[in-house]
């Protein structure tokens, strides 16, 4: 696979220019990209023929919402206003009237979004800025205090007005909350994390990587990113076809924008599950291939259809899945269906002003019949996702709401110990995996452009496995060992109930810095005697400088 990436890039390079550089990775979880739906929702005229599925966003996707900015800003409010100032910086896309003043730290701040800019016109557009997130906390009933002390660096940047790069290096140790040590114990793997080393008792040391390198294949109709890092998914805070939650990994990305149609192509070299311990040790490899096509039906909707292929063999590539047109499951199955193949429907509907619905669909495997007559049947695996976001609600300005429900069925996303749907022992889609209902609430309220807070809440019931019985639970357990073929309802095997609440204030110095504090609670019961409870009560506060917010929020 490394290979062909080689190959792709030296064909392609230098093939047309592109009008925006994407150079700073905006995740789902950073206040960026919150700003970036606000204002899509609340100017969704201007921004026609975007599409905001996939994330981080490629130059191609980014650069309509870029190019209306200016329609936007005239009618903004001072903190709306401010939100589009640091998104046209961090894009390095810096119109006059966008020209950020300058910084305290004027050796090397030239503006107060950037730390350092070098500019070689028509040649080298260069940024390079610091990164930190250093939180402390006390957590009831626990001896020690919470750490998370992350230090790094980034550097983005586009060469010759074509090739877009960006490159995110930190270096992390965390003494994290009770729960989060506890699930870390269970997956043999810590959240969001690929390899790591637990020096203590409760003390995890980890290196963390984002980069990619982005060029134009045909004008400004598609784009090819190759990287080593994450991907989101979806419209909404969690996505049942690929979600950001779990460790990054190596990819290569196409992304074609046509007036309303976009279409998104993405080959994911992936680590199967594997047991730590015995020493230093090569991990095998699996690989997946991931289409989807959305289209702009009117101006206020969108649809879209996704499919998946996760192999089924480690160390081995499928090449029929590389063909970006082809559908998976058709080349799944003159294989001998030895994959594990999904697919899904998905849409977002702008119902008024300042107001979305989105949902997902999710379809793993079903028989019509075996619906029809309502026995829970095992291979009916499926899951969807209803979502609603609403801002300036009762006519508050800047206080925002969002309301998700997820549900799952059991056996989705499990298939065998290589095909099924996960990497580094983490989950690619929602973390909860299968057999659960979730219901979602965020509440944000920002009164000046420097001061914001949110509250989340978090309800969910969950099927668990315990012993050697497979209730389709855990998506790690092959479905050929199921205790039966039929009475599975969506809360299978031992009913659990979790609860997780986070509220978080935060005050933002300069750009991008912020000094936050908050409070979590989370609890988790079981409906059987033989497992314990879990209760976490803990407070926190640190300070952040271009990092999004670390939540492990379930």
């Amino acid at each position: 696979m490394l290979k062909l990436f080689k190959t792709l890039l030296l064909v392609m390079v230098g093939i047309g220019p592109i009008s925006f550089a994407q150079t700073r990775y905006i995740g789902k979880s950073q206040e960026l990209q919150e700003q970036i739906d606000r204002l899509e929702a609340l100017h969704s005229s201007a921004f026609l023929n975007w599409n905001s599925f996939a994330k981080p966003y490629t130059i191609q996707n980014i650069a309509p919402f870029l190019t209306n900015l200016d329609s936007s800003y005239q009618n903004a409010d001072a903190i709306d206003k401010y939100s589009i100032e640091k998104i046209s910086n961090a894009y390095l896309v810096i119109p006059s009237k966008y020209d950020p003043k300058r910084s305290f730290l004027k050796s090397f701040y030239k503006n107060q979004y950037n730390g350092f800019v070098y500019n070689e016109p028509n040649i080298i557009q260069l940024a390079i800025n610091p990164l930190l997130n250093f939180q402390v906390g006390s957590e009831k009933n626990k001896l020690s205090g919470t750490l998370v002390n992350t230090r790094g660096i980034a550097v983005n940047g586009i060469i010759v007005n074509k090739i877009a790069f960006y490159a995110a290096f930190c270096d992390n140790q965390e003494n994290p909350f009770s729960y989060v040590d506890n699930l870390a114990s269970k997956q043999q793997a810590f959240p969001g994390v690929d390899y790591y080393s637990k020096r203590l008792v409760n003390q995890y040391d980890y290196l963390t990587a984002q980069t990619y390198i982005q060029f134009p294949l045909v004008k400004k109709y598609i784009q090819a990113q190759i990287g080593y890092g994450k991907q989101f998914w979806g419209y909404g805070q969690r996505s049942l076809y690929l979600s950001d939650y779990g460790a990054s990994a190596p990819y290569l990305q196409l992304h074609s924008q046509f007036k309303k149609f976009s279409y998104d192509n993405l080959y994911m070299e992936l680590t199967p599950q594997y047991t730590r311990g015995g020493g230093d040790k090569a991990l095998g490899h699996k690989y997946a291939s991931f289409h989807h096509l959305s289209m702009q039906l009117h101006s206020k909707l969108e649809v879209g259809v996704f499919e998946a292929i996760v192999f089924g063999r480690t160390n081995h590539y499928e090449w029929s899945y590389l063909n970006p047109l082809i559908l998976l499951r058709q080349a799944e199955r003159s294989q001998g269906s030895p994959d594990n193949a999904l697919m899904g429907f998905d849409f977002k509907w702008k119902a008024i002003q300042g107001a979305q619905v989105y949902g997902q669909v999710l379809l793993d495997e079903f028989n019509i019949k075996e619906i029809t007559q309502s026995n829970g049947w095992w291979g009916n695996k499926y899951g969807f996702q209803l979502g609603l976001k609403a801002y300036n609600l009762f006519k508050i300005p800047h206080l925002d709401a969002q309301i998700e429900y997820n549900q799952v069925r059991p056996f989705t996303y499990a298939r065998d110990s290589v095909s099924n749907y996960t990497h580094y022992n983490q989950a690619l889609a929602h973390p909860l995996g299968a057999g659960f209902r979730e219901c979602m609430g965020i509440l944000r309220y920002q009164w000046h452009k420097k001061w914001s807070c949110s509250v989340q809440q978090v309800l969910y019931a969950k099927g668990v496995d315990t012993g050697s019985s497979n209730f389709g639970n855990n998506i790690f357990s092959a479905y050929s060992s199921r205790v039966q073929d039929y009475g599975f309802q969506t809360i299978a095997g031992v009913k659990s109930k979790g609860a997780y609440t986070n509220i978080h204030i935060a005050y933002e110095c300069i750009p991008n810095l912020y000094i936050e504090a908050g409070y979590i609670q989370r609890t988790l019961s079981y409906q059987a005697s033989h497992l314990l409870d879990e209760k976490t009560s803990a407070v926190y506060s640190g300070i952040r400088w271009n990092m999004a917010r670390r939540t492990v929020d379930f």
